[in-house]
C-alpha cells in the first residue's frame, strides 16, 4: 500500500469467521501489543493528507482472547500527536511501550520546510511520555521511515530509503553503529531482520565485483557474508541502482 493511501484496520479469527472492524483511514504500519490483544498504529490528526499524526492502541480482544466489546474497540487510546516522515511507522517494544520517528518541531514556525533531523522516540505504555533515544545530532540516517526493533527490544536498525545504508541503534544509550554504509546510487529493497537478538541480517553489495548479498552482523562478530554461494537472481533485487526506478524499500525480508 502506498504512505498516500489508507486502509481499513481489521481483526479476523484464524479458524474462520467474519473480520472486525477496529479503525478506519490507517496508515500503512501497525503492530501488535506484546499481550496479542491490542495493536497500535497511525492515524491523521486533521484530513488523509496530513503529516501530523495521532499514534493510537486499539483492544481487540478481551483477556479470554475473545472479540472485545464493540465499546471496548471503539474508544482507542492517543498514544502520542507528532509530526511524522512518511512512511509513518511504528513498532511495540516488549515491554509495551511504542517506538517512532518523530520530527523535534516546534509550532508555529516560520518558513515552509522544517531544517530538523527525524528522532527516534519512544512513547511510554500508558501515553503519558514521550521520550526521545538521546542520539549524537548526524549519527542516524536522514530517513527513519523503516526501522525493525530487535526481539528483545533493546535496538532498532534503520534501513535509509533513499540509500542503501543500514544502521544499528542502542535504544538505551543511543549509540548508534552504521553496520553497511550508503554506495552512491543504491537503494534499499527489503527491511533487515533480526535473527535473534543480537544479530541483524540485510542486503547490503558485498565482494568483488560487488554485488548485493545478504549479510549478517553482530557487535561481536562484524559482519559477513550469509549468501556468498548462492545464484545471483535470488539476490540481486534486494538492492537497485536509483536509476533504475524511483522506489522505497518494500516488505520486511525473511531470515533466512
Amino acid at each position: 500500500m502506498d504512505e498516500d493511501e489508507w486502509a481499513s484496520l481489521e481483526v479476523c479469527p484464524l479458524k474462520g469467521g467474519e473480520s472486525t472492524g477496529l479503525a478506519q483511514q490507517v496508515g500503512a504500519s501497525y503492530d501488535w501489543s506484546p499481550n496479542g490483544r491490542s495493536l497500535v498504529y497511525t492515524g491523521a490528526f486533521s484530513g488523509t493528507g496530513s503529516v501530523m499524526r495521532r499514534v493510537h492502541r486499539v483492544t481487540a480482544l478481551d483477556e479470554e482472547g475473545r472479540l472485545a466489546s464493540e465499546d471496548v474497540r471503539q474508544n482507542p487510546d492517543n498514544l502520542a500527536l507528532a509530526v511524522m516522515p512518511s512512511p509513518y511507522r511504528v513498532q511495540s517494544l516488549p515491554d509495551g511501550r511504542v517506538l517512532i520517528s518523530a520530527l523535534p518541531l516546534t509550532l508555529p514556525m516560520a518558513g515552509t520546510e522544517p531544517e530538523v533531523e527525524s528522532r527516534l522516540y519512544i512513547v511510554s505504555e500508558d501515553g503519558k511520555t514521550l521520550t526521545p533515544v538521546p542520539t549524537a545530532p548526524g549519527s542516524l540516517p536522514s530517513d527513519l521511515g523503516y526501522f525493525v526493533v530487535s526481539p528483545d527490544g533493546k535496538r532498532v536498525a534503520v534501513a535509509e530509503g533513499g540509500s542503501d545504508a543500514v544502521a544499528v541503534v542502542d535504544l538505551g544509550s543511543g549509540k548508534t553503529a552504521i553496520v553497511s554504509p550508503a554506495h552512491p546510487n543504491w537503494q534499499c529493497r527489503t527491511l533487515p531482520a533480526w535473527k535473534s537478538a543480537t544479530e541483524l541480517t540485510f542486503a547490503a553489495l558485498d565482494g568483488t565485483p560487488a554485488a548485493p548479498r545478504w549479510m549478517i552482523w553482530s557487535e561481536e562478530s562484524g559482519t559477513r557474508s550469509l549468501s556468498g554461494s548462492w545464484p545471483a537472481q535470488r539476490t540481486t533485487e534486494w538492492l537497485e541502482l536509483k536509476e533504475d526506478r524511483k522506489s522505497q524499500p518494500a516488505a520486511e525480508a525473511k531470515t533466512p
